[in-house]
């Protein structure tokens, strides 16, 4: 219906060749009040345009429709409150059908719209070229000091949020079916701050990223589990995204559903949650992360990864040079699932996360692919297919482990010693597991292992675990009073274990 009733900006003074600077017109217009605006070709853009109440803009034609000939680190459109009131939100803001360019000669920059305290963004079917998407943030992030948080003190609060409740928030953004190519590394589909109901659904991105942030995910820096999660109630679904440093992260999120997206050439991370809580990505599809193609990091409260598809063919080990980037720690293009407590180590019941029904597949020419974990309170992975893929969460910082049902088969060699299968824990499970190893691998390789090297009262079971194919691996375990029970096609020793042989070389905190 608003399109029906958008005047054009022609009325206003544009002349619409993509060679005049047509942002005057644009202010004309919006002095003149009007509610939707039609932008009917190519309107060069050298500054900013704010906006302060509710308004529509469409694109007619095939456009480009703007021409972005300002600031790199400008938006064409800033929609915010003249007098920055931190309390008040502008609302109701739509832009659609609008393709927006970066002049040439100009490096890739400037976004189409940055949004500080808004309620209802829509952004719909918009086409960017080497200019990122959208920006939407709060006037209180400037006050957010993450050097002045503690264990007892959230720097939200101290920013001016509530301690209480959600209602200070951002609210009812969506972004639908946009394409972003930044044409560099890297930019932004979206990046949202302090929001609540945002839907990002349908959009690709190559060069370009989907993030969120709530406040910090460490400790000191607002991470703690008693502050809320000022990101919240978000569904991520359908996104096309490549070449950019994550595909979808974000810390201090809570109820986050991250659905059938693809992920792939990633500098860092595919799929990643941080300081988050109530959080499930479930039937994604991601492909070779210099680091974790999906990882959980810092309190990781109740996330879950399920029937994904993750892939690493090593290539990923050297992507930060090839998208002209810094690399992000230590990127090897290996690891297919990872959970880093990072600070949370003696910090009960924050650490909770659950791998399940995932295919994790390594097809690298040399070496194996792998699952790693640092401190968690409980850990499991069960029932996912692991193709050369060797999971090994041993750690001297896990509580409660499961490994149940997974199935893990390996036609490739590792090139040092490796263990299958194991983990360490004072209560643990592994069971109904089958290993079918095809591929002789180097001397001193376990195919299930569980190490315990603490005193104290333990709760350790391996039970009803198969090791098959043509050459089988033994089943190692250390860990006074763990029951034994139907174990079947490779020897049980127990005892001590040598160092090698039980725990793969480990990525750092």
């Amino acid at each position: 219906m608003l399109r029906h009733q958008a005047i054009s900006l022609r009325q206003f003074g544009a002349t619409l060749d993509g060679k005049s600077d047509d942002t005057p017109a644009f202010v004309r217009a919006l002095a003149a009040g009007v509610h939707a605006l039609l932008v009917d070709g190519p309107a060069r853009v050298t500054g900013t345009i704010c906006v302060d109440r509710p308004l529509a803009i469409f694109g007619s034609g095939a456009g480009p429709h703007l021409v972005w000939d300002g600031m790199p680190r400008d938006a064409i459109f800033t929609v915010r409150r003249q007098d920055n009131d931190p309390a008040l939100f502008v609302h109701d803001v739509a832009l659609a059908g609008l393709h927006a360019v970066r002049a040439d000669g100009q490096a890739p920059g400037g976004m189409l719209v940055r949004a500080i305290n808004v309620r209802g963004l829509t952004i719909a079917d918009c086409r960017m070229m080497r200019m990122s998407l959208a920006y939407v943030s709060h006037a209180r992030m400037s006050a957010y000091d993450r050097t002045k948080g503690s264990e007892t003190v959230d720097p939200a609060v101290l920013a001016g949020f509530s301690a209480s409740d959600v209602n200070d928030l951002n609210e009812d953004i969506a972004i639908l079916g946009n394409e972003v190519d930044y044409g560099t590394y890297m930019g932004s589909i979206i990046r949202f701050n302090f929001a609540r109901r945002v839907l990002v659904q349908g959009n690709k991105g190559r060069f370009a990223r989907i993030s969120w942030w709530g406040g910090g995910a460490k400790r000191l820096q607002g991470g703690m589990p008693q502050f809320l999660r000022r990101v919240r109630d978000v569904y991520i679904a359908d996104n096309t995204i490549s070449n950019v440093n994550g595909g979808i992260y974000g810390n201090n999120g809570q109820s986050i559903a991250v659905v059938r997206n693809m992920v792939s050439d990633t500098t860092d991370v595919g799929i990643d949650f941080e300081g988050c809580i109530d959080c499930i990505a479930t039937l994604n599809h991601c492909r070779n992360a210099g680091n974790f193609v999906y990882s959980a990091f810092y309190m990781a409260r109740n996330v879950r990864f399920e029937r994904n598809y993750g892939e690493q063919d090593g290539s990923a080990a050297d992507i930060n040079d090839r998208l002209g980037s810094d690399p992000i720690g230590t990127p090897r293009g290996v690891c297919l699932a990872a959970l880093r407590g990072a600070g949370f180590a003696n910090t009960p019941d924050v650490i909770d996360v659950t791998f399940a029904d995932n295919t994790f597949v390594f097809s690298g020419h040399d070496g194996l692919g792998r699952c790693l974990s640092g401190a968690f309170n409980r850990l499991a992975f069960i029932g996912n297919t692991m193709r050369n893929v060797v999971c090994d969460i041993s750690t001297r910082t896990g509580e409660a482990v499961i490994l149940t049902g997974n199935r893990l088969n390996f036609d490739k060699s590792a090139t040092n010693p490796v263990t299958m299968l194991a983990a360490s824990a004072a209560k643990g499970q592994i069971s109904d597991n089958i290993v079918t190893i095809e591929a002789a691998q180097p001397a001193g390789s376990v195919a299930i292992a569980y190490a315990f090297p603490g005193n104290g009262p333990t709760d350790i079971a391996l039970t009803n675990n198969l090791v098959q194919g043509a050459h089988p691996l033994p089943i190692a375990v250390a860990a006074s009073g763990a029951r034994l029970s139907g174990n079947r096609g490779a020897p049980v020793r127990t005892g001590a274990i040598s160092g090698a042989t039980v725990l793969i070389p480990k990525f750092s905190e």
